[in-house]
């Protein structure tokens, strides 16, 4: 079933799932293919806000665990 363009991911989610991955040492192709292999996509583009928004908590996480 095709995802309703609601719930397709922002582009300031897609920014900030970037910029997290620039500063944890991730290079974006590699954080891409991940996501999409994670949520079974065929392109990053269709990623839900939800699915993102996991991925960003995860990140954080990580960057938190980073500073200690």
């Amino acid at each position: 079933m095709a995802r309703m363009i609601e719930d397709v991911a922002s582009e300031q989610q897609k920014k900030l799932f970037f910029a997290l991955c620039h500063n944890l040492g991730y290079e974006p192709e590699v954080a891409k293919e991940r996501a999409k292999a994670k949520y079974k996509l065929e392109h990053f583009p269709e990623i839900t806000k939800y699915q993102l928004s996991t991925l960003i908590d995860l990140l954080l996480k990580q960057q938190e665990a980073k500073k200690i």
